[in-house]
């Protein structure tokens, strides 16, 4: 997952410069793995009572990050669980401001109120990510164990943009909430927020009591078809075939394979990092067994460890060969998370990706429709 997601040519041709320089530009606090709701596909969340340990004080992150902004650190996205329910989140957010950092938050919006809108006018915030689980109460309280969810995220998103705090969606979309898909491209539309969709649902790995991953998510197919909807459903109906046809057109374009078979395919390792709630520094936050502990190392001994074993990971042979790598999201971690190694063949993520190129060509005039189906066949991989 991307840590920061650059608004601008300057801030893109930043991340390029500090990539091919391998400095630790940008990185994610994982301020606590509580939350107020209990998503059925969280990757994460612990009950308070499943804690291995205390939750790091505001004094101990401000302590951390000396050393990452010292090493050239500029953007820290605060994510979670929940990170505004981190006890100490004002005194932190106000410490981190004050060092020079730029601040994005993730949250799922239901416990922003009128006093956490006066905190991040008076303070300011670079963007708020905001999970959108479905467009009624009715699906968070299927999707998040929360039925007012809906009307507390509408709420926070209303304040937000009353204030001018900026703002973006994240959908993510499960057996739960796909019924939703229009109306929650309905909402972002009538709020004019930019939004992603997220139709993979990755296996909870890091989550106590962890559950059948097959009992939360989709089938392939299915998420396959979701991801179609959301895709084409940002297009006007007259012109999904079109939008389809364009997506397709990936088809005719050569795959590179020259990635060594190592390495992430992201920014991570290259220059940004995750630190979860225990002060572990990873390249990734689904892979915490990767990993240095910043309360025993410096943080530019660590970064450079996680760096070197970063640009040394195994990756999915199969992976870099496939002919449909630019439809799929495939990396080290959907790998671990899928079949406990970053070399894996993610089975899932590549029936989904078929799929999904399948319910594309579906779009189509009849008559175009064997053209992309034989493109399609031949770059399944064997």
């Amino acid at each position: 997952m991307d840590v920061f997601e650059p608004r601008d040519g300057g801030e893109k041709a930043l991340q390029a410069r500090a990539d091919e320089l391998n400095l630790p530009l940008c990185g994610a606090l994982e301020l606590l793995p509580l939350c107020n709701m209990d998503c059925n596909m969280c990757y994460i969340r612990h009950s308070s009572s499943e804690l291995e340990q205390p939750l790091l004080h505001a004094a101990d992150w401000l302590g951390m990050m000396e050393g990452t902004r010292d090493a050239g650190t500029l953007y820290v996205l605060l994510t979670g669980g929940e990170p505004l329910l981190y006890p100490e989140f004002r005194e932190l957010y106000q410490g981190l401001q004050e060092m020079g950092f730029v601040l994005t938050v993730n949250t799922n919006g239901t416990l922003f109120d009128e006093k956490w809108a006066d905190f991040f006018v008076d303070h300011g915030c670079k963007r708020f990510n905001v999970s959108l689980y479905g467009a009624s109460n009715e699906t968070y309280a299927r999707l998040c164990h929360n039925p007012q969810g809906f009307t507390q995220t509408m709420n926070a998103l209303r304040l937000m943009k009353e204030r001018n705090l900026p703002c973006r969606l994240n959908f993510t979309i499960t057996g739960e909430n796909r019924g939703d898909i229009g109306r929650m491209i309905q909402v972002a539309r009538e709020l004019d927020l930019p939004f992603t969709p997220v139709c993979y649902t990755f296996p909870p790995v890091r989550k106590c009591g962890r559950v059948d991953v097959d009992e939360i998510r989709m089938s392939p197919e299915a998420a396959g078809r979701a991801r179609r909807d959301v895709t084409l459903l940002q297009s006007p109906a007259s012109e999904r075939a079109s939008s389809a046809r364009l997506l397709l057109n990936r088809l005719m374009l050569p795959v590179r394979t020259d990635s060594g078979g190592k390495g992430f395919p992201c920014h991570a390792g290259l220059s940004s990092y995750w630190i979860d709630w225990k002060g572990k520094l990873t390249a990734c936050g689904t892979m915490e067994s990767l990993g240095v502990d910043l309360r025993k190392t410096d943080f530019q001994t660590a970064w450079q460890e996680i760096a070197a074993d970063g640009k040394e990971i195994p990756i999915c042979g199969e992976c870099v060969r496939c002919g449909l790598k630019l439809f799929c999201t495939s990396c080290p971690a959907v790998s671990m998370g899928e079949t406990s190694t970053t070399d894996g063949k993610p089975q899932y993520l590549c029936d989904m990706t078929v799929s999904f190129v399948r319910q594309l060509i579906a779009e189509l005039p009849t008559e175009e429709q064997g053209f992309y189906a034989d493109l399609l066949e031949r770059r399944i991989p064997t």
